[in-house]
């Protein structure tokens, strides 16, 4: 019997938990019949153990389920863990039981003997989880690249904010230090900086030292000299410039009459 989901997606495989020999027989070469690859063990605690030793891909797991039996709930509770479709089979179609089985996780609950319909239509429960699995996928990858962008423009804004407040404290700075003393170099360090202020405040207090040293003392002769420059110059002359290149006196200023 040919199947519908070759093409779309590669195989189907299912494993078949449940105790009974014939019913084991009869769900088996309805699955194969349509082209599923089955794996059947006994137990739950089998198929876990086959499940968690990571050997064989498992799409679909199909669960016997026994009212006297609670094991099949644990087992759904473990598959759930991993992400496998699981449909419960029971003799007889108990509500209760479905409503757990449900509520437990499963896709489906039905009676045996397995509808015919729904085992050849259980590919898309497969394919199904597939496209639910890229969409979370493609979903998770998309958040992640709107969280790296939105960092990395909050960090370029960031990184603005520190560059135009660092722009902005150094053209303060060196408008302060231009109105400070007048800097004809650029300079590269603070060091050199101060030592250059340092420097200059000091050649200008030799300067004024030297100044000062040179000063002289007006007395009764500088008077009298300059009392023949004005009689020298004549009315109408006496500045103060031609005042002391007529008196010709070594330190001498205007300051000093």
């Amino acid at each position: 019997m040919a199947t519908g989901y070759y093409g779309i997606i590669h195989e189907v495989r299912v494993v078949l938990v449940d105790p009974e020999t014939e019913n084991v027989t009869e769900m088996v070469d309805l699955l194969k019949s349509y082209d599923y690859k089955v794996i059947t063990v006994r137990t739950s605690s089998e198929a876990m153990e086959m499940l968690s030793k990571g050997e064989k891909k498992v799409d679909v797991i199909i669960i016997s389920v026994h009212s006297s039996n609670l094991d099949s709930f644990k087992f759904l509770a473990q598959v759930m863990t991993l992400d496998i479709i699981s449909l419960f089979v029971c003799d007889e179609y108990n509500e209760l039981l479905a409503k757990k089985a449900l509520k437990e996780g499963a896709c489906l609950f039905v009676q045996r003997p397995l509808n015919e319909e729904i085992m050849k239509y259980l590919w898309q429960f497969v394919l199904r989880r597939k496209i639910e699995r890229e969409k979370a996928k493609k979903g998770s990858e998309d958040r992640d690249k709107m969280i790296v962008k939105d960092v990395d423009t909050n960090n370029m804004d960031e990184d603005n904010e520190v560059l135009s407040k660092e722009t902005n404290d150094v053209a303060n700075t060196e408008e302060h230090r231009n109105n400070i003393d007048e800097v004809e170099d650029n300079i590269t360090s603070n060091g050199k900086y101060k030592r250059r202020r340092e420097n200059n405040r000091k050649d200008r207090k030799k300067d004024k030292v030297i100044k000062q040293k040179n000063c002289v003392k007006w007395n009764a002769d500088l008077h009298a000299k300059f009392m023949e420059s004005l009689e020298q110059l004549g009315e109408g002359r006496c500045y103060p410039k031609d005042i002391v290149e007529v008196m010709d006196v070594s330190g001498l200023t205007r300051m000093q009459w």
